[in-house]
């Protein structure tokens, strides 16, 4: 079994420590062109937030990692990039931005977002997967064993799932990745998948329906929770994941988790330290958290108002959020709480597109405070865009009635941004969502048919921002939080 480091909250080996650099980098999945429109789309936070110019290189590479374009790009008078390389054929490729400065960039993630459009459907997913730095591996601060969780799948006639993780700059050897699915009734499947020799920077795909025959009777109409072990060669070994209609006409993506069920982690300081999660936008049918099974093992017990229910490493958990309250707090039956839940936040307003699903975690009293927030959204005759604005009072203390919200809109055609502002009364109605033609009515002509981006600045530092994007025609939506 490849090494597996400990993956705290606290200090994630290449994630959550704050370096030196100068370099800083995202990897994303790019599909095949004949059903998917891919867009990656991001504002100049270096430049807005801390007055830092970045140069940025784009490289398209096949899956084997060869080489198919490399370009420059730039934001050329306006603060809103939307990415779409320009090549013949995109089956089986990766883009890789990689942003460098003369400054401090402080972290080596670039804060990005990969849009997927289909003919039915809209999904957006932020940075999951990088290289890591030279830097990064000559001081050892690198986590390549993949030992990933939080994959529902949801495989039918229609619909298969499938995932994707990508190399860093060294070949990785031929390797056996072992998958590993749970279903609703805690049964489990698993299959050995021979992966060959990965060269730089080449990505691999695994479509689980591919290596277990059964897969679809397995899951008798519920979901199932996958769970992928692997290796590769100095890149942070996230995985794009997800689920896509087999005739082309749909998909949704999100990121993997570590597979807490085996992964090391750390715990809480105190047991009476608070663990919950807020659920995002309008609460009705077809919103659920999904508590995927691959968390610490242990018992817990997730509280919804008047309802308790039992959750365990092993089995999933789907909490209907039909009505409010809007919070889940969890706790441990016995022990140690670890700092990390990971969940699923689930939306679906069309029964004929596919549900989406945000991976997040249960967030907690170790939360630092933000300020500064930023999103993707859009607004035109294809979309519209909620965006959803949360007080974390439970950690914070609640908003000052003094203090404002300030809410900025960012295009990509160079018109003057948009600004609006907003006051404590004003949060209530943002927990739900509110459309940016509600508060912007010009943003269609901001947003000039393309994706922008929302800015939201609170002195205080206790809020949590959400866009919820949808596509007009068939109801399809993604949810996706703030950097």
């Amino acid at each position: 079994m490849p090494e597996l480091k400990t993956a705290s909250f606290r200090e994630t080996p290449g994630v959550s420590k704050v370096h030196q650099t100068k370099v800083s980098s995202a990897i994303f999945y790019y599909p095949d062109d004949r059903h998917v429109d891919m867009t990656i789309s991001f504002l100049n936070y270096w430049k807005i937030k801390r007055q830092i110019d970045v140069d940025l290189v784009a490289t398209t590479r096949r899956m084997g990692g060869e080489v198919v374009l490399r370009e420059e790009i730039s934001f050329d008078g306006h603060d809103v990039i939307n990415y779409r390389p320009n090549v013949e054929e995109s089956a089986g490729c990766s883009v890789e931005l990689v942003a460098s400065s003369d400054d401090n960039l402080v972290i080596p993630y670039t804060a990005m977002v990969g849009v997927y459009e289909t003919a039915r459907g809209i999904s957006a997913v932020h940075s999951y997967g990088r290289a890591y730095s030279d830097l990064e591996i000559e001081s050892g601060e690198v986590h390549t064993t993949g030992n990933e969780g939080s994959w529902t799948i949801r495989d039918s006639d229609k619909i298969r799932s499938f995932s994707v993780f990508h190399n860093g700059h060294r070949t990785q050897p031929a390797q056996t990745v072992k998958l590993t699915i749970i279903n609703e009734r805690g049964e489990r499947r698993s299959a050995n998948i021979a992966c060959p020799a990965m060269e730089p920077f080449g990505s691999f795909r695994i479509c689980p329906q591919d290596h277990i025959g059964d897969l679809v009777d397995f899951l008798d109409a519920g979901v199932g929770v996958a769970a992928v072990l692997f290796s590769v060669q100095n890149s942070f070994p996230r995985m794009l994941i997800g689920n896509e209609a087999i005739d082309g006409g749909d998909m949704q993506v999100t990121h993997s988790n570590f597979n807490f069920s085996s992964q090391p982690t750390d715990y809480m300081d105190d047991l009476d330290d608070s663990v919950c999660k807020y659920y995002p936008g309008r609460l009705g049918e077809g919103r659920e958290m999904l508590i995927y099974p691959t968390i610490v093992p242990g018992r817990y017990t997730a509280r919804h108002g008047d309802q308790e229910f039992a959750v365990q490493d092993g089995t999933i958990t789907r909490i209907p959020m039909s009505q409010s309250p809007r919070m889940i707090d969890f706790s441990r039956d016995e022990g140690e709480m670890p700092t990390r839940m990971p969940l699923g936040l689930v939306v679906q307003d069309n029964d004929g597109v596919l549900p989406s699903e945000c991976a997040f975690s249960a967030m907690t009293d170790l939360e630092p405070p933000k300020r500064f927030h930023w999103g993707i959204c859009a607004a035109d005759k294809k979309r519209r865009t909620r965006l959803v604005v949360m007080d974390l009072e439970k950690f914070h203390g609640g908003m000052p009635a003094d203090l404002t919200i300030s809410i900025s809109l960012y295009g990509s055609v160079g018109q003057p941004i948009q600004k609006a502002t907003l006051t404590k009364e004003d949060l209530a109605g943002l927990h739900d969502g509110v459309y940016l033609d509600q508060l912007f009515p010009d943003v269609a002509a901001l947003m000039g048919g393309d994706f922008g981006c929302y800015v939201v600045f609170c002195e205080y530092g206790g809020l949590i921002c959400y866009s919820i994007m949808e596509k007009s025609s068939t109801g399809s939506v993604t949810l996706e939080h703030s950097f």
